[in-house]
Formats: structure tokens, C-alpha cells, sequence
């Protein structure tokens, strides 16, 4: 199930048990490649600029890392479809879960219309590499389509330099997650 909720609603903050490549189980992996599946399934046309290549152009190329992430999204970018309703922010703490069960996603703020593994670079960070092997199984033979992990590989590194870029360029903790990538941690906030 889907929520799109168009303005501040009132509540307070559950304490809960935040979703980790520690504890999630085959079954939620099989239901968020159903629910993937059926955001990316709704068919639309868009007729301005994908908000990827926006993100792109905006990079100012200033180290290494950029670079290579810039050449290799222009290597991939022919082969990106932009057709699929995304979500665009999917991580653990945009989804709701109870007892194991996938409920549905929240925070809709990023959505957008562009390529399915657009929606995916997030969710690696948070449930790992071998996780995000098994969500792409379930998730392409759910579709028929061939979302592949080096597309995402890039996407993921387009994304980390425009964060790096908004938040601030000298910020110790994006160096530091650039030393480290691709084997980042899971996420411990947004």
C-alpha cells in the first residue's frame, strides 16, 4: 500500500526497532520488490528534463570521485529509462513495517518520474550489497525488467556527490564515506 499524505499531520513519534541488513527477513525483501513494483508500474510521460541528469549537470567536478561517477553515469545514461513513478527515498526509516510485514512507504516528498534504479540506490545502503542482490531477483523476475546493480553502483554515487555537494564539500564524514564506499555502513540517519 501506498500513502501519499499532502500535508503535516499530527501524532507523535513510536519508538520501534529501526529495519537493518541485521534483521530484515526474505519475506519483506520479496514484498518491497511487490511494492517497488507496482510504484515503478504506474505508467506516466514526462515531458521535462529527468531529475537525475538536473542532479548531474549540477555537480561541480572538483575531485576524483565526481569525475569518475560523472563518466560512468554518461556510460549508463542512453541505457536509463524514465518512465517509472518513483518514490525516491527509500530507506528504513521511510518504511513502515510490523512484525517483519511490509505496511507501505512514507515521506513521498522526493517523488518524481525517472528510472527504476533511481529507487534503489538508497535501499543499499541500507540493507547491503547481498541484500540488494536479492530485492533485484525478486524485484526483476516481478517485472520482467533487468534492473541491473552497476547501474545502481553509479546512481549511488551521483546521489552521494550531490548530498556531499548541499550539505558541505569539507564535511570529514562524506570523505570519509567516500574512503569507504562501496562498503558503507547502513545509514544511521537522514
Amino acid at each position: 500500500m501506498v500513502y501519499t499524505i499532502p500535508e503535516m499531520m499530527s501524532g507523535q513519534w513510536l519508538e520501534g526497532e529501526v529495519l537493518t541488513r541485521d534483521n530484515y527477513n526474505d519475506k519483506f525483501i520479496g514484498q518491497l520488490a511487490d511494492l517497488m513494483a507496482s510504484v515503478h508500474g504506474i505508467v506516466t510521460k514526462s515531458p521535462r528534463i529527468p531529475k537525475m541528469q538536473g542532479i548531474v549537470d549540477s555537480l561541480e567536478h572538483w575531485d576524483n570521485f565526481t569525475k569518475q561517477a560523472v563518466e560512468e553515469y554518461y556510460g549508463i545514461r542512453s541505457e536509463l529509462k524514465h518512465t517509472a513513478y518513483l518514490h525516491g527515498d527509500i530507506w528504513a526509516e521511510n518504511v513502515i513495517v510490523n512484525d517483519g510485514s511490509l505496511i507501505g512507504l512514507i515521506d513521498w516528498e522526493h517523488a518524481d518520474v525517472g528510472d527504476p534504479h533511481w529507487d534503489f540506490r538508497m535501499i543499499r545502503r541500507w540493507i547491503g550489497w547481498d541484500g540488494l542482490e536479492e530485492l533485484l531477483f525478486y524485484y526483476n523476475a516481478s517485472t520482467g525488467l533487468q534492473c541491473k546493480r552497476k547501474y545502481i553502483e553509479v546512481l549511488d554515487k551521483i546521489s552521494l556527490c550531490n548530498s556531499r555537494q548541499i550539505r558541505n564539500f569539507t564535511d570529514p564524514l562524506f570523505t570519509e564515506y567516500i574512503k569507504l564506499w562501496p562498503s558503507i555502513p547502513p545509514q544511521k540517519s537522514h
